[in-house]
């Protein structure tokens, strides 16, 4: 690994970090509230996110909820639609990190 390579990904970082748009605090409230249920409901989660995002297109907190949720649930045994899961994981995982190269 080069020496500028650690100096090269925190410019990259921080000039992401700086585009995020914050949730307000009542989203973030109900984006903790969802993370919270994740353990132990992953669909109410996804709906929360989903919710939140029906109000709010460009909350990225909670199209990464919802990318998770996806993911998590495509690995549970018995779970129906895993190749959907998969696909809406990576869709939202892609749409919630496109502005991070700006």
């Amino acid at each position: 690994m080069k020496p500028t390579t650690p100096l090269w990904c925190a410019a990259v970082l921080g000039a992401a970090c700086a585009s995020i748009t914050q949730p307000t605090q009542a989203e973030a409230a109900q984006l903790d509230a969802a993370r919270a249920q994740r353990a132990s409901d992953l669909d109410a989660a996804a709906m929360a996110a989903e919710d939140l995002l029906q109000d709010n297109p460009g909350l990225r907190d909670a199209r990464l909820l919802l990318a998770e949720c996806s993911l998590q649930m495509a690995g549970e045994p018995g779970r129906s639609g895993k190749q959907f899961l998969l696909i809406d994981a990576a869709r939202n995982f892609d749409e919630a990190l496109d502005g991070a190269d700006e």
